[in-house]
């Protein structure tokens, strides 16, 4: 049974005019089904983005901590 997708809500985006021009050139290279689905796939990269950042920021504490510890 395929998997069930969760639900959508709309979202209003305005976009400068003069972007449209190089946005439909990416969805046409890049076979995507339109403008939407081009920011839906951006928008769920930066929050895979800021998510891998932030656990790169955490292991960088710990490892700081670590070279920072005093040595026995």
């Amino acid at each position: 049974m395929p998997k069930k997708l969760p639900p959508k809500v709309p979202v209003k985006l305005l976009i400068p005019k003069n972007l449209i021009p190089e946005i439909d050139e990416i969805v046409n290279d890049e076979s995507y089904d339109g403008r939407g689905d081009l920011a839906l796939t951006l928008i769920r990269w930066y929050i895979y983005e800021r998510k891998r950042l932030k656990g790169i920021d955490r292991e960088l504490i710990i490892v700081n901590s670590k070279n920072n510890s005093p040595k026995i």
